[in-house]
């Protein structure tokens, strides 16, 4: 998982910095401001789609790790621990979803000439600052997680007993 979440954070980054070169773009009137919308439009929806892989994500293993506790009445803190990575994660995926939302809104305000472009200069500046602290908060609760379902799958029997 640390793979795929690395590669959609980086895609997303990429996206993001692209998305941005339209709007200087469109701004500089080198591409209709459409182009610009339909970039933002997009980067916003794949970024609530990665942070919205890290809540199924945490659930999913949560899900699973539980389960793998109670069946085979395994002592340890693996619910624990998966709980509080699960608790550390949510706010960030959460809040890096609606920065980027924040951004979306203030854009169409300003393409419908009722908000300002300093102000969604910097929302987004501050939408972007902010994902990037997301996925590296995400990454690391990504990689701890993993590092306790292998610890999980050494405490597993090998045979199940009837």
């Amino acid at each position: 998982m640390n793979y795929i979440f690395t590669g959609l954070a980086i895609a997303n980054t990429i996206l993001l910095l692209l998305a941005a070169l339209t709007g200087y773009m469109a701004f500089g009137a080198l591409i209709p401001k459409s182009m610009h919308i339909l970039a933002g439009l997009f980067i916003t929806i794949f970024t609530c789609l990665v942070h919205c892989i890290i809540f199924i994500y945490f659930i999913g293993t949560g899900k699973s790790i539980k389960t793998a506790c109670e069946e085979f009445r395994l002592e340890g803190d693996f619910i624990r621990v998966t709980k509080k990575l699960k608790g550390r994660s949510f706010p960030f995926a959460l809040f890096g979803s609606l920065a980027m939302m924040a951004a979306a809104f203030t854009g169409g305000a300003t393409a419908t000439e009722a908000g300002s472009t300093n102000m969604h200069h910097m929302v987004v500046l501050t939408a972007f600052a902010w994902n990037i602290l997301c996925f590296i908060f995400e990454y690391k609760a990504v990689c701890a997680n993993m590092s306790l379902l292998a610890r999980l799958g050494n405490a597993l029997p090998t045979e199940k007993k009837p």
